[in-house]
């Protein structure tokens, strides 16, 4: 039977004060607090066909940091590599180590043997009505080069048989992808039962993109729901709605929780479009099976849709009839590749986040 990730949290946090590390890890999205965002006429299409594809990446970024607290909460013992999610021809896991009561090490790893690093964080753990993080971790790519760092605040606070999950920060790509400085915001409710664990989340991203002269905005409302299928597998349902785009001027735009539920912007906002989510799999792990499907759909008709890889490749196209043509982007594991939009521009994409 799974183990109560609830009491794992607990479980891990009282280690601290053992000269255990502590659990931290940042799933995904927000509701609709922060700044009032005014309504105005649509950007030109290709500008549309950014905050979609923003949108749509940010569910795999969600996804990944999700399934990362899962099989973080799993770990037994510190220095355990503990396999916790399987499927594909991959299996996703994890261990634990410290430096000292409060620092700790937490690494996530592409494969069953602790071998081949995907995610690897230092925390600082403050116990104060709740555990609060101060992290930053390394996203790295199969062949282990370095893709970004990720900052984050992070909080777990528990409610009983659920849990409040909050962070906010910054994910920088290393040098040379174009990519500047990206702000992040999630909150999640997660709850869980012996077979079952249902979040209830949003994802924040804002970020420059210089070349459009703009900043770019998304916050994405997403339910997901894992329901165990056999030993370290789950099935997977992706919903969602009330998502919001918006544009900012260049360098004025990001985004923050605003409650431990919510999320908003911060920075003179226009909205400009909304949209819902969807996706499923019969087996998911880290950015899920090759079974995984997921998509996101504005109000103008344009749809990301992502079919995703469990260490193998994934593949995907933004529809946008305002061009009457598409995008269409691959990927590595790490959600890492390239996008061609339909105007034939193209960018870099890293751990599921998009390049100027």
């Amino acid at each position: 039977m799974i183990r109560s990730t609830l009491n794992a949290v607990r479980r891990i946090a009282a280690r601290s004060s053992r000269g255990y590390t502590a659990l931290a890890v940042a799933p995904a999205l927000l509701l609709l607090g922060g700044s009032p965002a005014a309504t105005a006429a649509p950007p030109s299409p290709i500008v549309l066909e950014h905050l979609v594809a923003q949108a749509g990446f940010s569910i795999g970024f969600s996804t990944d940091l999700i399934l990362q607290f899962l099989v973080v909460s799993q770990v037994n013992n510190l220095g355990d590599c503990q396999p916790a999610f399987s499927g594909g021809n991959g299996t996703l896991s994890a261990e634990f180590g410290h430096n000292s009561m409060l620092l700790g090490m937490m690494n996530v790893y592409y494969d069953a043997a602790c071998t081949l690093p995907f995610f690897t964080e230092n925390l600082v753990l403050v116990v104060q009505n709740g555990e609060i993080f101060a992290t930053t971790g390394q996203y790295l790519a199969p062949n282990g080069a370095i893709l970004g760092v990720l900052s984050q605040a992070q909080e777990v606070h528990g409610f009983n048989s659920s849990l409040s999950l909050t962070g906010k920060g910054t994910y920088k790509a290393v040098a040379g992808t174009g990519q500047p400085p990206i702000r992040t915001a999630f909150a999640c409710i997660m709850t869980t039962d012996p077979v079952t664990y249902a979040f209830v989340c949003q994802e924040g991203m804002a970020q420059d993109f210089p070349a459009l002269k703009l900043s770019l905005g998304s916050i994405v409302h997403m339910n997901l729901t894992l329901t165990k299928v056999a030993s370290n597998q789950y099935s997977a349902s992706i919903s969602g709605s009330t998502a919001k785009l918006v544009t900012g001027k260049l360098g004025n735009l990001s985004v923050t929780t605003t409650s431990p539920t919510t999320v908003g912007f911060q920075g003179p906002a226009t909205t400009v479009d909304g949209g819902t989510t969807s996706g499923s799999s019969p087996n998911i792990g880290m950015g899920a099976t090759a079974d995984t499907t997921w998509a996101f759909h504005d109000s103008h008709d344009i749809k990301f849709s992502a079919i995703t890889g469990f260490n193998a490749d994934s593949s995907g196209t933004v529809t946008n009839p305002l061009t009457h043509g598409s995008a269409s982007f691959n990927v590595d594991p790490s959600g890492t590749g390239t996008i061609t939009y339909s105007d034939k521009s193209k960018a870099k994409i890293t751990n599921w986040t998009l390049s100027d």
